[in-house]
């Protein structure tokens, strides 16, 4: 057998059983064990967040506009899995002066201990694999571990927020949490926006309606967007928190971790949009439109979106909303007035409703 023939039958064959086996055991302890695996995340904010204030006493560094936690990928070198975190001024790396701690995430580096020994047991066989390879292997792997911390660092900041350390050091207008590679790509998590805002420039810009642009992270919170169109655009991780939203139209929009806490969305037509973690916390749904739309939190093949957090219906008044052909399956309805909501009868044992909410709502049979 060729080395490309021996490696393709290897990845069939090991990798991807072994892979998948590993992605199901730590999706399974980032759903059951959030807070027990964020401590350690929070204490090395502490210790950064102390790190800035001593800096800054010192005139070492300047109000801090990002806080960036970076994978190191030399860490897997030592099978382990290490975060660096840093502070940068408003000009990112180039305004850099050293402001560092560091995080362990010791679940994920026992997935990559576990697949290393793994890999290199059953490589043994197939004369021309060799341990690069498996180390290659583990390099392409970790990235579906990675996002277990992009999401965990999110739960933190939309459902901990109390367990963030106090922000009490000189920060920008505008500071920025993000998660990523180290000077690689990385991506928003949680956003602290005090800049002044021009309404009228907001408005003006979603009423152009540009579906080739993308809205995502946008800070649209508390505006007036009532019998709005929204159609086919991308607002994922926006923040519409306290917006007046009611009567508009996002139908096959995609608002995965779009922010809708306390929003005003009645009768809005979210039919065939894209709702993966999207969160209504205490937002009035009465009459909205959620057919077709997909918002599930089982696995999911490749080509659907991931849903990590699940959609968050808690406290929102749902009544008379519709929910026919929605894929929402584990999505939190506690505490939502259900009266009236129209569901598939197949769909009950989808998500947990409590006893009065099962008799509130309409079911089709």
């Amino acid at each position: 057998m060729k080395r490309e023939e021996a490696l393709q039958h290897f990845m069939d064959e090991c990798v991807s059983v072994h892979i998948s086996r590993l992605q199901e055991k730590v999706d399974r302890q980032f759903r059951q064990e959030k807070e027990v695996l964020l401590k350690p995340i929070i204490h090395s904010l502490e210790q950064l967040f102390a790190y800035i204030r001593d800096q800054q006493e010192q005139g070492k560094l300047a109000p801090v506009a990002f806080i960036h936690f970076s994978l190191l990928r030399t860490s897997l070198l030592d099978n382990k899995c290490t975060y660096l975190l840093e502070a940068y001024g408003e000009k990112w790396y180039y305004d850099w002066g050293e402001c560092t701690a560091q995080y362990e995430a010791e679940w994920l580096s026992e997935a990559i201990i576990d697949l290393h020994k793994t890999l290199e047991k059953e490589r043994k066989p197939y004369l021309a694999i060799q341990a690069a390879d498996v180390r290659g292997i583990i390099q392409q792997t970790v990235i579906l571990f990675h996002q277990y911390i992009i999401q965990l660092v999110r739960y933190l900041f939309r459902y901990q927020q109390e367990s963030v350390p106090e922000i009490d050091f000189q920060r920008a207008a505008y500071l920025r949490f993000r998660v990523g590679e180290y000077k690689g790509f990385s991506e928003d998590v949680a956003m602290f926006d005090e800049r002044e805002r021009v309404e009228q420039n907001l408005l003006s810009w979603l009423g152009k309606n540009e579906m080739d642009k993308s809205y995502t992270f946008e800070n649209f919170s508390s505006l007036p967007l009532q019998q709005k169109h929204f159609n086919e655009m991308d607002f994922s991780y926006a923040n519409f928190n306290g917006s007046d939203l009611e009567g508009a139209s996002m139908k096959q929009s995609v608002c995965v971790g779009t922010s809708f806490v306390d929003c005003s969305l009645a009768n809005v037509d979210f039919s065939y949009a894209a709702i993966q973690d999207a969160d209504f916390r205490n937002a009035n749904l009465a009459g909205a439109n959620f057919t077709h739309a997909q918002g599930k939190t089982l696995m999911l093949p490749d080509d659907e979106v991931a849903c990590y957090l699940g959609t968050d219906f808690s406290h929102a008044n749902l009544e008379n909303a519709k929910f026919e052909f929605a894929q929402i399956a584990g999505a939190n309805f506690t505490g939502a007035n259900l009266k009236g909501a129209t569901f598939f009868k197949r769909d009950q044992e989808k998500c947990l409703f409590s006893p009065d909410q099962i008799k509130d709502i309409h079911w089709i049979h």
